[in-house]
């Protein structure tokens, strides 16, 4: 699956998941009304009422549990989509050592194919380094009278 192709799934089921995730809100919302309903039918006293309403709730309660249920699952496949989709692209990115070099060249102000001419600077550089340090040393022996 290329990356458009993920994005489109994870839309798709994220999708599914706030429609679900509302519908579940709806139905919660109707559970705290047969919960009510059964606490009015016992406090008048109508037990057959109020075990009517207890049925309607636990059945909307097991509903509940149904759409929990589901969007786990939902969430779930949006994490591993998304994380299957990073472990594609991650593969897609890879470093080609060469290419990189010459483009380190160009940063550098060089152009490609002046490999050879960069290393005898870096390595006429190093050497006048030494140099120069070493002069510097021998100056700071002669003083110290060595």
């Amino acid at each position: 699956m290329n990356i458009s192709d993920t994005k489109a799934y994870i839309a798709g089921v994220l999708t599914s998941l706030k429609l679900t995730e509302k519908q579940r809100e709806e139905l919660a919302s109707a559970l705290k009304t047969w919960e009510n309903r059964v606490g009015i039918a016992r406090s008048k006293g109508e037990e057959a009422l109020a075990d009517a309403a207890q049925r309607e709730a636990d059945a909307v309660k097991a509903k509940i549990t149904g759409l929990d249920a589901e969007i786990a699952v939902l969430k779930a496949e949006i994490d591993n989509a998304k994380r299957e989709s990073l472990t594609a692209a991650s593969r897609k990115r890879s470093i080609d050592p060469d290419i990189l070099q010459q483009e380190l060249l160009i940063v550098a102000g060089h152009l490609p194919g002046d490999e050879d001419k960069v290393v005898m600077e870096q390595n006429l550089n190093d050497m006048a380094k030494k140099d120069s340090a070493e002069s510097a040393l021998a100056q700071l022996k002669a003083k110290m009278g060595r």
